[in-house]
């Protein structure tokens, strides 16, 4: 549940800092910590995803050394 948990928080982060950074453009200012948390955001969305879909599918195929069963 890293994965998941990890990409919410990234979200969280990144969806207000976006709108504060759009608003700090549209002023005319150039918010360089927006732009900072912004890439942190982002990058800690990929990752989330990432360790989420290799979580997945070290679920879906078993333990690496598993012994196929008759049949399968």
């Amino acid at each position: 549940h890293l994965g998941y948990v990890l990409t919410l928080a990234a979200g969280l982060l990144y969806v207000p800092v976006s709108v504060w950074h759009f608003i700090a453009h549209a002023d005319g200012e150039d918010p360089g910590l927006a732009h900072v948390l912004i890439g942190i955001g982002k990058v800690g969305m990929i990752a989330g995803a990432l360790l989420a879909t290799l979580s997945v599918r070290r679920t879906r195929r078993g333990p690496v050394n598993a012994v196929p069963t008759e049949g399968a």
